[in-house]
């Protein structure tokens, strides 16, 4: 009978070990991204707005001179099930999608329709649309966004300096293409340890708590 209950306890103890393991693990693994983890913020340390357009500014060439496009990253649709053989047709062609586009610094939505674009470049601009190249990539579909034309006649920063760089840009409210912007703002990375406390979880960081701490730790060594 004492072995039995000595077998039981080592059983119960190795399952009970084995468990704390696969939790530690999931812990670091999950911990470890998070803390490595980065997220694009404007050079005033606030995130882009959430009518911001966020991609890389590129120079285009023009038969006019000089022109400037925004490439932006590309979309996942979310809801692809719902819209079935939809998506099969278009695959790989200029389509125009309306939906719930992300907000600045995600990549998800959720498609409302789609349809054939009725020209290979964007002849108008909304923030409930998007004209793009309908992809498959294994299971998942993507919406690979045309380059948007920009009008930056009335920014006042030097976007010249930007070229090739992500930037956040505010478009004005115009359905017109060129897109009248009202402004640009170079974007940089920001740390875990270097961000404010967010609502948004990938925006989340600890700089108040640990400034705090730290001045904690200074003002009670000295009292």
């Amino acid at each position: 009978m004492d072995a039995m209950f000595a077998l039981l306890g080592i059983v119960l103890v190795v399952a009970s070990l084995t468990v704390l393991v696969v939790l530690f693990g999931q812990l670091v693994r999950d911990g470890t991204k998070r803390l490595t983890a980065t997220h694009l913020v404007k050079p005033d340390g606030f995130a882009p707005g959430r009518f911001d357009l966020v991609g890389k500014l590129e120079r285009a060439d023009a038969s006019s001179g000089p022109a400037w496009v925004l490439r932006r990253d590309p979309m996942s649709v979310g809801n692809a099930e719902a819209l079935g053989d939809d998506l099969a047709k278009l695959d790989g062609k200029a389509v125009v999608a309306e939906g719930s586009l992300p907000s600045p610094g995600r990549s998800g939505m959720d498609l409302q329709s789609i349809a054939p674009a009725p020209s290979p470049q964007p002849q108008t601009f909304s923030r409930v649309s998007i004209h793009g190249t309908l992809k498959r990539r294994g299971e998942a579909w993507f919406i690979e966004p045309s380059p948007l034309p920009l009008d930056l006649s009335e920014v006042r920063a030097d976007f010249a300096t930007m070229a090739g760089e992500r930037v956040a840009i505010e478009p004005k409210r115009s359905k017109a293409v060129p897109v009248a912007i009202r402004s640009v703002d170079r974007l940089g990375t920001q740390s875990f340890f270097n961000s404010m406390p967010s609502r948004e979880a990938e925006r989340a960081g600890i700089k108040s708590a640990l400034v705090g701490s730290i001045l904690v730790v200074t003002v009670t060594m000295f009292l």
